[in-house]
């Protein structure tokens, strides 16, 4: 965002500002209808040998959840209930998305975004199904944007054209009426 910025590409930053919104509501409108445990979760339970550093605190909360139970959920007690689709890969596609426009950021933010997607699985606790799933949602981001930031360029573009003549505006033949 600040090479963006820098860069003076705010069309570009309006758009990526734009696809990370749409993306994170998409994954949180997806996630509330699948609500899915992480691969850690499911495969050793709620203490496992080894806790990634998003932990596991979020299990109780989901079962609450997924129990359809009305409950109180402190503010201490927030912790990351996304699973699928994974908003870590949304973030990875969108960053390396927004990157790519800058040629001296392009293989830096490259590397870094393609190093969260390969570690998501293990530190972020999800299935590959998860990071497909969120790819799929950072493209659906994308496509919307640039699809409603080009028809605002058109309505823009349109609404700069002149002001057609009399006889452009088909009111040629009244002409004789007005002298």
């Amino acid at each position: 965002m600040i090479g963006l910025a820098a860069a003076g590409r705010d069309d570009k930053l309006l758009t990526f500002i734009g696809a990370f919104a749409i993306g994170l509501l998409l994954t949180i409108l997806v996630s509330f209808f699948l609500p899915a445990a992480s691969p850690v979760i499911h495969f050793f339970g709620s203490s496992p040998p080894y806790v990634p550093t998003t932990g596991t605190g979020y299990y109780p909360v989901l079962t609450e959840l997924r129990s359809q139970r009305i409950m109180h959920v402190a503010s201490h007690e927030l912790f990351g209930l996304l699973t699928f689709p994974s908003f870590h890969a949304v973030s990875a596609v969108l960053f390396a998305w927004a990157g790519w426009s800058l040629r001296y950021l392009r293989w830096p933010v490259l590397a870094v975004n393609a190093g969260m997607l390969v570690v998501t699985p293990l530190e972020g606790s999800h299935y590959f199904v998860d990071l497909i799933a969120g790819c799929l949602v950072a493209l659906a981001a994308i496509v919307l944007v640039e699809t409603c930031a080009r028809q605002a360029r058109q309505r823009r573009s349109q609404a700069l054209l002149p002001v057609p003549t009399a006889a452009m505006a088909g009111l040629e033949p009244y002409r004789a009426l007005a002298e």
